[in-house]
């Protein structure tokens, strides 16, 4: 009998997959093929743990015998107790652990494999996570409501530091501007405050903001970097009518974050990134928002109680956009509509990636590298939600027989990133179904905020 073996935290996924609760100590879990589950769990856990986990057999350290006084010990106890042949572990399985028991029995076969591929049933939700997956896309929607009432309320201002802005330099046709200005800080400083070594000036051509990396201030971040494309925008802020705060993506976060707590959802990170900033998919944005550019907003938050999370990305623009905001919007949520009606049981995950790679290049949208970066589509079309925020299955272009498969979740989320235009990218958790695709939770498309 093949006997799966776990110890650690619930935090961790397949843990808490096979727990299906959040317990204080570390915890031993052991899977038997024909499906029985083990926990042995700490003198302080075992209460909780016998009535929570009323689907396990719920054991702990005293109900073995002295000479079983190790984790070890105890494994191979078992592992002999129910006639197995040979133990599997997952990659986050302890070194310590695995030594200790290869010394006491040296001829158990025993085999370690990637994280995401121990349970494979975890790729099919059940009716109880479908519902914690909709309950935390739910919350993410929240989050939206709020992040569009700021925007609304705001108004366009003129930026204080836009003063600062047109100098002298040493490029003609060229014009000097502080990479530093956290206008929503007693920290903002002029550059020429900061010596040119450690604070450097960069310089905007015809208009436009050129791709660089911070230089960076010991002790400060880099509030207000590369916010905006258009040197226009630059000299305009937003600001929020009933704080009179000047709104930035940390001040959203924060705003976010605080109501999530409420809700019962904790959220690690976000993205709310603006301009050139929402260029870069991984760019989770700083500094000042500014009007007539492109903001992402990616939420994903995580239920407290289950551990399961959600996941949804709007893009927002403030103002009025140019032509080429709106054809590069229109196209991303053609693209992602065209996605979720392509999902029917069977389907390759390939072929949505490919739905969606042949619109954008028909659209003259092509993928390219330059320079450092890449612009265009330049990530997968979506992953897997459940215990964790990017688990199985992946949704991209690599040549896999994976198809998909009823009860199987996760994201649709194209996105388009050009620097002379901003980035952009919607995204919707969905479910795969008999007859297609459910799309789990809702929130409106409208991008446009006057």
């Amino acid at each position: 009998m093949l006997v799966k073996v776990m110890f650690g935290a619930t935090h961790d996924p397949n843990i808490l997959y096979l727990t299906r609760t959040q317990l204080d100590d570390n915890v031993l879990v052991i899977k038997l093929e024909d499906n029985r589950v083990l926990l042995i769990v700490s003198e302080n856990d075992f209460s909780r743990a016998c009535i929570r986990c009323s689907h396990a057999h719920v054991m702990q350290h005293l109900d073995f015998e002295e000479r079983c006084s190790s984790v070890s010990q105890i494994i191979y106890t078992i592992y002999k107790r129910y006639g197995g042949t040979s133990i599997l572990m997952p990659f986050t399985f302890p070194v310590g652990l695995f030594v200790k028991l290869k010394e006491l029995s040296p001829s158990i076969p025993m085999t370690i494999v990637k994280n995401q591929s121990f349970l494979i049933e975890r790729l099919r939700k059940t009716p109880m996570e479908l519902q914690y997956i909709k309950d935390a896309v739910r919350a993410a929607t929240v989050a939206f409501s709020l992040i569009e009432d700021v925007l609304r309320r705001s108004v366009i201002e003129l930026d204080p530091a836009a003063g600062c802005i047109p100098k002298t330099a040493d490029k003609p046709g060229s014009v000097a501007f502080p990479i530093f200005t956290d206008t929503n800080s007693t920290r903002s400083k002029r550059l020429s405050e900061y010596p040119q070594s450690s604070h450097e000036a960069q310089f905007i051509q015809n208009d436009k903001v050129p791709t660089s990396q911070y230089s960076g201030i010991s002790g400060m971040e880099p509030e207000g970097l590369e916010t905006y494309v258009s040197i226009d925008n630059c000299k305009y802020i937003l600001k929020d009518t009933k704080t009179n705060e000047t709104v930035t993506a940390t001040y959203l976060k924060n705003m976010v974050r605080t109501e999530m707590a409420r809700l019962g959802y904790f959220l690690e990170s976000c993205i709310i990134a603006c301009g050139r900033q929402a260029c870069d998919p991984s760019c989770h944005g700083y500094g000042v928002l500014r009007p007539n550019e492109l903001i992402v907003c990616d939420i994903y938050p995580r239920c407290i109680e289950s551990g399961y999370y959600g996941d949804m990305t709007r893009t927002f623009l403030k103002g009025t956009p140019s032509p080429d905001q709106q054809k590069l919007m229109q196209t991303v949520l053609h693209a992602q509509s065209m996605a979720i009606h392509e999902i029917i049981p069977g389907k390759p995950y390939r072929d949505l990636n490919k739905v969606v790679n042949d619109l954008f290049l028909s659209m003259n949208y092509t993928t390219k590298k330059v320079g450092s970066h890449w612009q265009g589509f330049c990530h997968g079309l979506g992953h897997g939600v459940g215990l964790e925020i990017h688990e199985p299955p992946f949704i991209d272009g690599e040549e896999t027989s994976d198809v998909c498969t009823v009860g199987t979740v996760f994201t649709i989320e194209p996105g388009l990133y050009y620097p002379s235009i901003g980035g952009c990218r919607v995204e919707d958790v969905v479910v795969v179904t008999e007859d297609g695709a459910e799309v789990l939770g809702s929130y409106s498309y409208n991008w446009i905020i006057p």
